[in-house]
């Protein structure tokens, strides 16, 4: 059993042999916890409706409320031998939300005047080709035009990168920066390639590589694990990756994916962590850990009123409701990849922030969180 879930059993265990031996408690208290573990209960039972619906070889969920966590779980494995259980600190790919953490490292720097994210990419990146004429802000919301896994681009070959160059991404873009853009500079047109840009810009405006800087800006304060996959590190232990063949069928299967080298888009999809360290990650950013309330405005605010899938596009983040005239309920962001289903989600009015991972790729997951807020809601009344 894992630290953080033994402490948890621990309290639950002596505060009720503490009711029961003491005989102290209020109604209020006795109320309270029993609609706690009322909502836990309702909790697993809806993460294993979702599994049965949407299977993962390993799953694990992380749920905090008004300061502390609040339900910490994990379902199946994360080993090839299917023998090591998953559970909160399971490290898994975590996909897009990559792109909410360097959205994160950006204003960090930013607000230690170390970059200016409305200033030209070119201005940073000296070697980048002249029609990449935007601003860096405009790689972070997804309006730069630069190119998606389309005909404009190449994607890095699979060579491992040096993580430890200050120069490390540069590789990743020199592949695709010659190519014309994929779309009009100001529209919306979502970009992986766009966050390598971003993170060499931030390497050449520090003189840092862009995997120290996580490590020191993100990782450090928060006591997080957040890392560029790195298939070579044998000290680390993370989930092996699994896909589900006849998605459609009653016998469906899950199997074993090659691992294959995604370091080149670390800041947009390559990045690790845990559920764990996805919450610490959305506490962090509502409490104003990492900088100032100001700057998470900028972070968190829309360029324009324009929207997709339902949320307006800010630097990084995913913001509910889409109109931009109400006040934000959530922000979030999503991970779907190989061998990956994430999603991180944080209401801020609320202190309610809910993660989950999984290590087989996905559907779903999103209206899982959605059931789980709403029986928050219909608890607590917090929305």
């Amino acid at each position: 059993m894992r630290l953080i879930r033994y402490f948890q059993w621990l309290f639950f265990s002596f505060l009720a042999c503490s009711f029961l031996v003491q005989g102290e408690a209020t109604d209020a208290e006795k109320t309270s916890l029993k609609k706690r573990l009322e909502i836990q209960s309702k909790i697993t039972q809806s993460v294993k409706a979702y599994l049965n619906k949407e299977p993962s070889r390993g799953f694990s969920l992380a749920v905090y409320y008004e300061g502390d966590f609040f339900y910490l779980n994990g379902w199946g494995t994360y080993d090839i031998d299917g023998k090591k259980r998953a559970d909160e600190t399971t490290t898994y790919r975590i996909a897009s939300i990559s792109k909410a953490v360097t959205a994160t490292l950006a204003h960090r720097l930013q607000e230690q005047k170390k970059i200016v994210l409305d200033s030209p990419v070119t201005s940073v990146i000296k070697d980048l080709a002249s029609h990449h004429n935007y601003q860096i802000s405009q790689l972070l919301s997804h309006r730069s035009g630069v190119c998606h896994y389309d005909k404009h681009c190449k994607t890095y070959d699979g060579t491992p990168i040096n993580l430890e160059q200050k120069n490390s991404m540069w590789p990743a873009v020199e592949q695709f920066h010659l190519n014309e853009l994929s779309s009009r500079t100001g529209d919306i047109y979502y970009s992986t390639h766009a966050y390598s840009i971003i993170a060499n810009a931030l390497e050449q405006a520090t003189d840092e590589p862009f995997s120290l800087l996580m490590q020191n800006h993100i990782n450090l304060p928060l006591g997080t694990q957040f890392r560029c996959e790195n298939l070579l590190e044998k000290d680390i232990e993370h989930s092996a990756l699994f896909r589900l063949n006849n998605r459609n069928n009653m016998s469906h299967s899950i199997e074993v994916v090659p691992a294959k080298n995604i370091q080149w888009k670390c800041a947009g999809g390559g990045m690790q962590a845990s559920v764990v360290d996805l919450v610490k990650l959305g506490a962090a950013v509502k409490n104003n850990l990492l900088f100032s309330d100001n700057e998470k405005s900028s972070m968190l605010s829309s360029p324009d009123e324009k929207q997709k899938y339902g949320v307006r596009i800010a630097n990084g983040w995913d913001i509910y409701p889409p109109t931009a005239e109400l006040p934000i309920e959530w922000f979030g962001k999503s991970g779907d990849y190989i061998g990956a289903r994430s999603y991180l989600r944080v209401y801020p009015e609320s202190d309610l922030i809910i993660a989950l991972a999984g290590n087989t790729r996905g559907q779903g997951h999103e209206k899982l969180v959605d059931n789980i807020a709403r029986l928050f809601e219909s608890s607590f009344s917090i929305f």
